[in-house]
């Protein structure tokens, strides 16, 4: 939690009801990992992995007795969470239980990585899934933790899908269908701090310049921030990007000078952004309501974090300041 990396502790709940049929493709081909043909399942499609995809959280509930929630999913291959449910009796007490089954298909081959069961109740069974970025958790209805002595595949595999398959009248939701972003750190413009340097000095555009640590208004408990650094904002085609300039972020070293650590993306009003920004981990937080200004003749710029409740401001500094 460094360097105004904005560290999310409470990351941004997309909620997403979907009913049955929505982006699902009826499915019939053979398919051994839930031990039956296809004929009568539902493939719906959650996201699809475009370039620089970091992170997936998925979470769904579903009323079926079989369901999968798939992820890496190409042609030949993918990792799935087969759900059955055990409904049964125990010492004359009915109980509401469930096996899950971690695997992965190869190329038609099925292999079991790992299988449990879990408790519920209610007629909806719900299973979280977060992969990729390092973290690899699964959690059923109720929290619990799934599999956490099992390496549950983490990769996520470019082009790839993620795709719920249910019984074609089974009655399910998707609370949550997020694809985190790295941003692309790259700057073309410049490879020293010189040349930099150099290109503002020469600038007469006032969106353009060297900008340090002012102040900031947060809720603690939703974002962090570390040690006050210094940005610089340079055009980069239709967009302005912001350039991280120090402090070096060690020992991790994630940030060195010159990176991206976010962007500006002008909207219709006049020194108004969408902001792209990321965090420590180098993931994008961009949503509709996320927005930057200049203000007091662009020598103020603020970034807005308004689903956090969260703001901080920077002021321009003199080339031989920063």
């Amino acid at each position: 939690m460094t360097h105004l990396n904005i560290h999310i502790l409470n990351r941004l709940r997309l909620f997403i009801p979907v009913l049955a049929g929505i982006f699902a493709i009826s499915a019939t081909a053979a398919d051994p990992v839930m031990g039956r043909s296809k004929s009568g399942w539902r493939d719906s499609v959650l996201c699809t992995v475009d370039r620089d995809v970091a992170k997936l959280d998925l979470q769904v509930v579903n009323d079926a007795r079989q369901w999968q929630l798939m992820w890496n999913v190409t042609d030949s291959s993918y990792n799935a969470l087969s759900i059955k449910r055990l409904n049964s009796f125990d010492d004359g007490v009915y109980s509401d239980k469930a096996r899950v089954r971690l695997s992965e298909m190869q190329t038609g081959n099925e292999r079991v990585i790992a299988e449990e069961e879990v408790s519920y109740s209610g007629p909806l069974l719900g299973l979280r899934l977060t992969v990729g970025d390092g973290l690899r958790r699964v959690l059923a209805s109720d929290g619990k933790p799934l599999f956490r002595d099992v390496p549950v595949p983490a990769t996520i595999a470019e082009g790839s899908r993620a795709i719920l398959r249910t019984p074609t009248k089974a009655n399910f939701r998707v609370l949550r269908a997020e694809a985190s972003h790295y941003l692309d750190r790259r700057n073309t413009k410049f490879n020293t701090i010189s040349e930099l340097d150099d290109y503002l000095a020469a600038s007469r555009d006032s969106v353009e310049g060297y900008w340090e640590y002012l102040d900031r208004n947060v809720q603690a408990k939703a974002v962090s921030l570390g040690a006050p650094y210094r940005l610089a904002t340079v055009r980069n085609g239709d967009a302005i990007d912001v350039l991280y300039l120090g402090p070096v972020d060690s020992p991790a070293q994630a940030w060195q000078p010159l990176m991206v650590k976010g962007r500006l993306i002008p909207t219709i009003f006049i020194n108004n952004y969408d902001l792209e920004w990321a965090d420590n981990r180098r993931l994008t937080l961009y949503n509709s309501e996320t927005y930057a200004t200049l203000e007091a003749r662009c020598t103020i710029l603020t970034l807005n974090f308004p689903l956090f409740r969260s703001s901080f401001r920077f002021r321009r500094i003199f080339p031989n300041k920063h």
